[in-house]
């Protein structure tokens, strides 16, 4: 019996991956993240920077509804 590959969702995104995520620049996930309106993590010191994904789908829930 051979075992089955089963796909997860990541937890952790680099910016790179949650600007592809978004639709827009690695610019504009850096200018976010330095204003406070997302959060970051820097388990490894200065870096590396991680983004919760739960985080990112928060900052857009919180975006204006239209």
């Amino acid at each position: 019996m051979r075992g089955k590959v089963v796909e997860t969702e990541k937890i952790w995104l680099t910016a790179h991956e949650v600007a592809k995520y978004l639709g827009v620049s690695t610019d504009y996930i850096r200018s976010i993240r330095e204003s406070g309106r997302l959060r970051y993590y820097k388990p490894f010191g200065n870096k590396m920077i991680f983004y919760k994904k739960a985080d990112v789908d928060r900052f857009v829930e919180k975006g204006k509804q239209l």
